[in-house]
């Protein structure tokens, strides 16, 4: 117990003094008793996780805090490869093996602040006479409906008067594809997806046309191992 706060100490305080050294605003949490961890499920924007830590593993302390932040980037520590595949399906941002590497630690967190900033994009929509601010990382999917845009987010639905071509220039296109001609989605917030259609995290099914299956595809497995 005592090797595993050293070793979380260690990473915090490398961590820590990564982000300060790019004037980066954070706050850092240390522990290792997952149980106690997950008491209160706590929403965090960045984790490293020891897939070994214990009571629960590292996936399903993975799985929990993508459950109270589906945007969570996910560090996982680990010095064996048994994990990787279960770790796989939680398109974990990057693996560090033990011991630490500083280099591999400063690149892959230089990368997670570069596509947290470029995934992000604040706007002001307009629907039905009322100005709402929303953040691209909130929106699930677009999908036009008539004359209008329907804009599906996590905290509801929205009606946009503009096009979709419109909104292809509004959003980050490292993680908005347009599967159909008429849906866009956030590959961030896909649960699953078939050859067909893609299962957002709210559980709506959008289409996939024929001729945007291969390319949503290589799109897809471009994102899973950025």
């Amino acid at each position: 117990m005592d090797d595993e706060k050293q070793y979380a100490d260690l990473v915090a305080d490398r961590v820590r003094a990564l982000l300060q050294a790019r004037d980066v605003a954070h706050t850092i949490d240390v522990c290792t008793d997952s149980a106690s961890f997950l008491a209160e499920t706590p929403a965090y924007d960045m984790a490293f996780l020891d897939i070994e830590m214990q009571p629960l593993s590292g996936i399903e302390v993975a799985r929990r805090l993508q459950n109270a932040n589906a945007h969570v980037v996910l560090f996982m520590v680990t010095s064996y490869n048994r994990y990787l595949d279960d770790a796989m399906d939680l398109h974990v941002f990057r693996y560090l093996q033990k011991p630490l590497q500083e280099e591999r630690l400063a690149a892959g967190l230089q990368k997670a602040l570069d596509l947290r900033r470029a995934a992000t994009v604040e706007m002001y929509l307009t629907d039905r006479g009322e100005t709402v601010h929303i953040s691209s990382d909130d929106i699930l999917y677009l999908e036009i409906v008539g004359r209008k845009t329907k804009v599906v987010t996590l905290s509801g639905t929205f009606f946009s008067p503009h096009s979709l071509r419109v909104w292809q220039g509004k959003l980050p296109r490292a993680f908005f594809f347009t599967v159909h001609g008429s849906f866009i989605v956030n590959v961030r917030c896909v649960k699953k997806y078939t050859r067909e259609q893609v299962i957002m995290q709210n559980g709506d099914a959008v289409p996939i046309a024929h001729l945007r299956q291969a390319a949503f595809r290589r799109f897809f497995l471009e994102f899973c191992q950025r």
